[in-house]
């Protein structure tokens, strides 16, 4: 009977532990999986839901690593603008003018 209570006590905590990292770590990938399929209806109305933009999928992919492995030179600006309104200057991302080169 000892064993058996060890172990459930084992189980609960791994699971609790389980839900906390989850929880600590999700967020909202919607963008980056909306830009993975090229949806650009769905880009455009999840930006216009204000979505954070530097969302990253469980592998470290973003909504602009997904633009720029399109080639979707439009929708990488369009993140790139989002950025620039939350802080992010262009220039940390192109040359000193603030030009992306892709």
């Amino acid at each position: 009977m000892d064993t058996t209570r060890r172990w459930g006590a084992a189980l609960r905590a791994s699971l609790l532990l389980s839900a906390v990292s989850l929880a600590a770590g999700a967020s909202d990938v919607r963008l980056a999986d909306a830009v993975m399929r090229a949806d650009t209806q769905a880009i455009r109305a999840l930006l216009e839901q204000k979505i954070d933009v530097n969302a990253a999928q469980a592998d470290g992919t973003t909504a602009l690593h997904w633009a720029v492995r399109h080639d979707d030179l439009d929708t990488a600006n369009l993140l790139l603008s989002m950025l620039d309104k939350v802080g992010v200057h262009q220039e940390s991302f192109g040359d000193s003018t603030g030009k992306l080169e892709i």
